[in-house]
């Protein structure tokens, strides 16, 4: 028995184990991998069945004998069962790798498309914005009126209120200017006016009444600021009327009052000669003021702070007076 055993095994009868030479193909419809269970290992003996039976195999017989299993061998096997070659195999892989990648690509540039079409409308509606915005800006700037003398000046030496006309004049000619004829109902400005330099600037109030024949006391320019508006109202007659921005009610309150001895001469040449007259209290236009009274009972010359005390105005004419305080209470006319 011992040596029919010996002979099985030395002839491969009894086992599992196959000659290379000798063993049927692998069945085709079965997958190329080997199997690593327990039955068989990557030396493709089964040691374990052997080692059951209690048999002790010849391990020289096995190797020359036993099959060494590798993925080479399984996937020659398969190729062969299928009739292809291994280009095949490599041709295939490539194609599949291939096909992916362009899968992969695609996606991504479907996905950049989309995100471009849905930035289409925003970038059109920005173009159109923009071009009507500068479509705006040009047909401003070609169309847009342009200042006249008078807007220039007033914007230059921005009057107190918006007169109807405007006459530039300096201290040396300016009585060439009071005094000129104009339409009824309209107000003339007259900027007094200095060069300096290149430059054109309207004198301060302190410089006006610094040129006066006699000056106006210091308390009375102390307590003024720098602007003021030399007009001219033409009604019945063509009536100048001053006006002075303060700066100190109290002081130009008091300075006013000292003046009074004086003004009517130093303000002749304006408003006709008034002196040795007294000054009374009065309400004109519902405003307190202080002037002189003519022989008509009527004031011809007064001097009144309106705006709370904030501008002072010098004429002798009730409806001049009233007029600079229409445009004074009208924000269309009002300059301050």
């Amino acid at each position: 028995m011992e040596e029919e055993k010996n002979k099985d095994l030395q002839t491969g009868k009894g086992s599992n184990i196959r000659d290379n030479k000798t063993s049927t193909p692998r069945n085709p419809s079965l997958t190329p991998w080997p199997d690593l269970g327990k039955g068989e290992g990557f030396l493709g003996v089964e040691k374990e069945k052997a080692e059951s039976d209690n048999l002790q195999p010849n391990n020289d017989k096995i190797e020359n004998s036993a099959i060494l299993h590798t993925f080479h061998s399984d996937a020659s096997d398969f190729v062969k069962s299928r009739g292809i070659t291994s280009a095949d195999v490599l041709a295939a892989e490539t194609k599949q790798g291939r096909n992916i990648g362009n899968s992969y690509d695609s996606h991504d540039v479907s996905e950049i498309g989309k995100k471009q079409k849905n930035n289409v409308p925003f970038i059109v509606f920005s173009a159109i914005a923009l071009i009507v915005i500068l479509g705006g800006i040009v047909a401003y700037l070609a169309f847009r009126p342009k200042e006249s003398q008078l807007e220039i000046i007033i914007r230059e030496t921005k009057p107190f209120v918006i007169p109807d006309r405007v006459i530039e004049s300096s201290l040396d000619n300016l009585f060439d200017v009071v005094g000129i004829n104009g339409q009824v109902n309209t107000l003339l400005y007259i900027p007094v006016m200095k060069t300096e330099g290149l430059e054109k600037k309207h004198i301060t109030s302190q410089e006006f009444l610094g040129s006066l024949i006699p000056r106006a006391p210091e308390s009375v320019t102390e307590g003024l600021e720098t602007s003021f508006m030399l007009s001219e109202f033409h009604f019945s007659n063509n009536t100048p009327v001053l006006i002075f921005k303060v700066g100190s009610p109290s002081r130009a309150t008091s300075g006013m009052i000292s003046w009074e001895k004086s003004i009517g001469t130093s303000l002749g040449r304006f408003f006709g000669t008034v002196s040795g007259e007294t000054f009374k209290d009065l309400v004109i236009e519902g405003y307190d003021a202080r002037g002189v009274i003519g022989s008509n009972g009527k004031p011809k010359f007064f001097y009144s702070f309106i705006e709370k005390g904030s501008y002072l105005i010098i004429t002798k004419s009730e409806e001049g007076f009233a007029e600079i305080i229409r445009r004074f209470n009208y924000p269309q006319y009002r300059n301050i």
